[in-house]
């Protein structure tokens, strides 16, 4: 839409009338879209950034249970620490089997058979961590890596021992 204004002057000692018309950009006024109605609308497809919507607006939803120590485990969490060279075999192994062993909980038939694999994972990210150690020791990764490493893999080992403390329902931490 073109607005167009127009200025009629007329001269009073001659009779000419000069006319003027000014064209104006056209002009769009963007609504944003609605926000979301229900969670699925904030689904990102990536089980470690859950979204849910609250108040028409997609929020990250906070990881719990044994999904959260999985996340923790991740190899994208370690290689995404450790951009500068690859992680070491023993260090990628080591991760892998203590994610394998929550994936294997996460899928266990009853609570027993889950909290012997929670145990079990504990075990392997303690093994990863030494495993860290060495490779910091040997300058296989470098110092901000093993942190970053370390880190992640205490952070795992708490949300593993909240979980076998306080049983699935109330596991989530932060």
């Amino acid at each position: 839409m073109q607005a167009t204004l127009q200025d009629r002057r007329q001269s009073s000692s001659s009779s000419t009338t000069t006319t003027t018309t000014t064209t104006l950009p056209a002009t769009s006024t963007t609504v944003p879209p609605p926000g979301c109605q229900a969670d699925a609308d904030c689904d990102r497809g990536d089980p470690c950034r859950p979204g849910r919507c609250v108040d028409q607006r997609c929020e990250d939803a906070p990881l719990v249970n044994l999904q959260a120590v999985r996340c923790a485990l991740a190899p994208e969490t370690a290689t995404g620490a450790c951009a500068a060279r690859p992680l070491p075999p023993g260090i990628s192994l080591s991760l892998g089997r203590a994610e394998a062993a929550i994936a294997g909980a996460q899928q266990a038939p009853d609570l027993k058979r889950a909290r012997n694999a929670v145990r079990n994972a504990l075990r392997l990210m303690d093994a990863a961590t030494r495993s860290v150690r060495r490779a910091e020791a040997g300058r296989s990764i470098d110092a901000a890596c093993g942190r970053t490493l370390k880190g992640t893999l205490r952070d795992a080992r708490g949300r593993a021992r909240r979980y076998l403390k306080n049983g699935p329902q109330r596991a989530a931490g932060s």
